[in-house]
């Protein structure tokens, strides 16, 4: 099974509303990076661009973190984009309402430039191996379809088969039988006659 791709094809959406210093490191490992200054701007980003990652600040003018991550959950589009909070909220009533919402993770504040690696690196590499899980779970039930399909044909075709034997194998058994019961007392045309039509299912069911 292949691991997640190089973090240089990784796209990072950053969302705080101060000058981070996450981001020239960030870009320094090889991400793509865009930044949001707010919650609004941040689901608009993601729904366009549709980046690999968002580290989403608790912290925003207006809309809050919480907020605009529980909206990133709600739309389709977006929902399946792995979110981590970084805050200066520390307790567990905050990590759990954050992780409650949809969030993959945590960082507290002060950020750590290497623990925000570690974990991009994590969840990036977990979110590449649900996506492959996915497009193989959709490859086998397309196969599954397919199957199914081809065993309702040779259901019907075996049923056609069936159906267009019984007719000529019954009339052929008729004459077979009349010809057995009365071939005594039969001339020769009366023979012959009887004698073509059992040739003449015969030929039909061998050319089934």
């Amino acid at each position: 099974m292949s691991i997640a791709k190089p973090l240089k094809n990784n796209l990072v959406l950053i969302v705080t509303g101060q000058s981070d210093v996450l981001l020239d490191y960030l870009i320094g490992f090889g991400f793509r990076v865009l930044v949001a200054t707010d919650g609004e701007s941040a689901l608009a980003i993601a729904d366009d661009i549709q980046p690999d990652i968002i580290l989403l600040d608790v912290i925003l003018n207006g809309m809050d973190g919480f907020e605009t991550c529980r909206r990133l959950k709600e739309y389709e589009s977006t929902r399946h984009i792995p979110v981590i909070f970084i805050t200066a909220l520390a307790s567990t009533v905050d990590k759990v309402r954050g992780l409650a919402l949809g969030a993959v993770d945590y960082i507290t504040k002060p950020i750590q430039s290497e623990e925000v690696l570690a974990r991009l690196r994590t969840h990036l590499t977990l979110q590449s191996l649900q996506n492959e899980l996915q497009e193989k779970n959709e490859r086998l039930e397309g196969e599954i379809i397919e199957r199914e399909k081809l065993i309702a044909e040779l259901d019907a075709f075996a049923h056609t088969v069936a159906h267009d034997l019984k007719n000529p194998m019954g009339v052929t058994m008729m004459h077979a039988q009349f010809l057995l019961q009365y071939c005594e007392k039969m001339n020769t045309e009366d023979i012959q006659k009887y004698a073509k039509v059992i040739m003449q299912n015969g030929q039909k069911m061998s050319n089934i």
